[in-house]
């Protein structure tokens, strides 16, 4: 009942689990990173796996049981990026795009999918879909909490790629889990964990959506954000990271009682104590920009 006592609570598990995560040094900003690397291993896994508990299926040529029907937008596999600047800007001069870019790739829990097996099913009525997701929360109690927050991912999914106004509800959730006790200045300190919406499409935030691969990327670009935030990631990038557990999180805002409570899209990300001379440069891994 947040939007009443306005008390939050501890996010249910998220939507997806983390597989992998990535981190490059960069001299620009890359966008749609998924598509650079192979990502049909984890897409098999899901298929796989959502076949298992599939009783209508096909069969391709080499034997790969597939689903018969999917009945929702949101996707399989799902990658997260952000552009984090570590250059302070320097009055007068052109801003740098030096920074890390960081990429988090997911794949679609189960517990998501069988919530989504209910509400996009065409041949139930919503009286249908109450009863199937009250025998769903009969096993499985966590997910009455996990429900909104599907409906809300698969709308997103639905609309965001072509309305800004929906893209804008996307929450980026930068923490320090060690930042008091390296001793990093308290005017940063007070920023730490608080939830920002990323509100320019197409300047800090991008959707690229593929169908083959059943794939959607969510970018994000750090880059343009103010000064006092910039100074801040190259304070620590020079005197902490190499110390600094760092954490991040990523959520979509709900506005109404039935889009509520608020889950995770994926597991956070987590960077233990990085040091500039380890990570790759992206040039190397990517090959230069628009090339």
């Amino acid at each position: 009942n947040y939007l009443k006592d306005r008390i939050k609570i501890p996010s249910p598990a998220s939507l997806y689990e983390l597989v992998e995560v990535d981190a490059v040094d960069s001299e620009k900003v890359f966008l749609d990173v998924g598509q650079k690397y192979d990502l049909s291993e984890i897409n098999k896994s899901q298929i796989i796996s959502q076949n298992q508990k599939q009783s209508k299926s096909s069969v391709r040529d080499n034997g790969t049981r597939i689903q018969a029907e999917k009945t929702w937008l949101a996707p399989n596999v799902l990658v997260i990026s952000f552009a984090l600047p570590i250059v302070a800007p320097k009055i007068g001069k052109k801003t740098s795009e030096r920074g890390y870019i960081v990429t988090g790739y997911y794949q679609m829990r189960e517990e998501t999918r069988d919530i989504l097996k209910i509400i996009t099913n065409p041949k139930y009525n919503d009286a249908e879909k109450l009863k199937q997701l009250g025998l769903l929360i009969n096993k499985d109690k966590a997910q009455s909490e996990r429900i909104n927050a599907v409906r809300l991912w698969e709308k997103f999914c639905k609309t965001a790629p072509n309305d800004p106004e929906m893209q804008k509800r996307l929450k980026f959730i930068p923490r320090g889990d060690n930042l008091r006790e390296i001793g990093v200045a308290s005017w940063i300190c007070k920023y730490n964990g608080k939830p920002m919406l990323i509100k320019r499409p197409g300047v800090t935030s991008f959707i690229f959506s593929h169908s083959k691969g059943d794939r959607m990327e969510i970018d994000i670009n750090m880059h343009p954000l103010p000064f006092m935030f910039k100074q801040a990631m190259n304070t620590l990038n020079v005197s902490y990271f190499h110390q600094l557990f760092m954490t991040f999180g990523f959520i979509i805002e709900g506005r109404e009682e039935d889009e509520l409570p608020e889950v995770l899209l994926g597991n956070p990300l987590q960077l233990p104590c990085i040091k500039q001379e380890n990570v790759s440069k992206a040039e190397m891994v990517f090959g230069k920009p628009n090339e």
